[in-house]
């Protein structure tokens, strides 16, 4: 198998340049068909152990209407799993740790870790914030403390085991498109 070479990330060095991309392309198709947009939402993956996780959550996050997506401490190469070659249609940051990430927090963004615990709240019974940063820990330790203690809510599946980490990042994503339609979103 041909070794995929690395992509060329753009680094990110303050709040606005985190921004710069978000809705990249999105609105023009959604003002063609109506849809008036409130809000933006990202997702990522926090140290994953299992590459081919990234590609999954990508195509998944541009299917359902993601704004951007990030990695935070690995690096990002092009996925067989990314059919759709996410990362020309929008933003894909990459960071270099937790701390990095939560420096480049957009302003007013709510942090929401995806995480199994005994303060977490089911994906049902959950009100998506209208501006949200979704994170998901790697599969074998979860969401970072650090990140833990930043994050405005944790949000956890139903089950007793951990799901593979796109499959759960697929269904939060869906959750948030599918309630959002129907108006069971914080403000």
């Amino acid at each position: 198998m041909e070794e995929i070479p690395e992509l060329p990330m753009r680094e990110t060095n303050s709040h606005e340049s985190y921004l710069a991309g978000v809705g990249y392309g999105k609105h023009i198709t959604e003002k063609k068909k109506g849809i008036m947009r409130r809000g933006y939402f990202g997702v990522g993956i926090e140290e994953g152990k299992y590459k081919v996780n990234y590609g999954t959550i990508f195509r998944t996050a541009q299917i359902m209407g993601a704004d951007f997506c990030f990695i935070i401490g690995s690096s990002c190469k092009k996925m067989v799993t990314d059919t759709m070659h996410s990362y020309n249609n929008m933003p894909i940051f990459q960071y270099k740790d937790s701390q990095d990430f939560l420096d480049h927090l957009p302003m007013g963004v709510k942090l929401v870790s995806i995480e199994m615990g005994e303060n977490a709240v089911e994906l049902s019974d959950f009100k998506h914030p209208k501006n949200a940063v979704y994170i998901l820990g790697n599969e074998k330790e979860g969401v970072s403390k650090d990140i833990i203690e930043k994050s405005h809510a944790i949000v956890k599946l139903k089950g007793e085991n951990s799901m593979n980490v796109a499959v759960a990042g697929s269904i939060v994503i869906y959750d948030r498109v599918t309630t959002r339609s129907h108006g069971k979103v914080t403000k």
